[in-house]
């Protein structure tokens, strides 16, 4: 019996110290935007941008860089303006991500690897997505654009390999080098606002047959 107590009380002290919240400072400046990392949910709250990070061939400081495996629910707040560049590469069992309207630019490879994820709405508000912002996720499948967007860079969605199709919406006007590489779509529609579609942007598309434009 004292044993079975004294296991229920050991079990009860983990999960409150596996439960607690964290919570760091990833202002651009200090003190301006925070980060809550609570069960497997990260919430970016707080006014300007986050910080960027050093990438795979660097060192991370990234403050939730030995939790990523946890991480399953990315939540970025209203007031936040940027999404850091390496910010959430490679959380290999993140699901969901929720962008606010505030968000105007989503960093360089700020979600990619996150092979898990499936879909992704792209805040009404974001004005470009930056160099693989969202490369080899291999999972997704739905990408959702809000009517801001007017910039896709380098590698963006390169090797979503589960990424069939996708709708670029009419006020887009540059599409990055390797933008879509290895992505399996068989057609693809190309809105008037489109300027520039810069050199292998639909590289390795071995499926893609057809590329029209489409009316704004």
């Amino acid at each position: 019996m004292k044993r079975s107590v004294a296991g229920s009380l050991l079990a009860a002290a983990l999960f409150a110290v596996s439960a607690t919240a964290q919570t760091w400072d990833i202002g651009e400046t200090p003190n301006t935007v925070t980060a809550v990392l609570s069960g497997g949910t990260l919430t970016i709250s707080g006014a300007g941008a986050m910080k960027d990070y050093e990438g795979s061939f660097g060192k991370y400081d990234i403050p939730w860089d030995s939790r990523r495996s946890s991480i399953t629910a990315v939540v970025i707040g209203e007031g936040v303006t940027r999404i850091g560049i390496y910010a959430f590469e490679d959380c290999s069992r993140l699901t969901s991500v929720n962008i606010s309207n505030s968000v105007k630019y989503i960093g360089s490879s700020a979600f990619s690897s996150c092979t898990a994820l499936k879909s992704i709405v792209i805040a009404n508000g974001v004005d470009t997505i930056g160099d693989n912002a969202f490369a080899y996720c291999s999972g997704l499948t739905s990408v959702t654009f809000g009517e801001s967007v007017r910039y896709i860079a380098y590698n963006a969605f390169a090797r979503c390999t589960s990424l069939a199709s996708i709708v670029i919406p009419n006020g887009v006007t540059n599409i990055g080098t390797h933008a879509f590489e290895g992505c399996p779509f068989t057609s693809f529609a190309i809105p008037p606002s489109v300027e520039n579609i810069s050199g292998s942007a639909f590289y390795k598309c071995a499926k893609l047959i057809s590329i029209r434009g489409c009316a704004g």
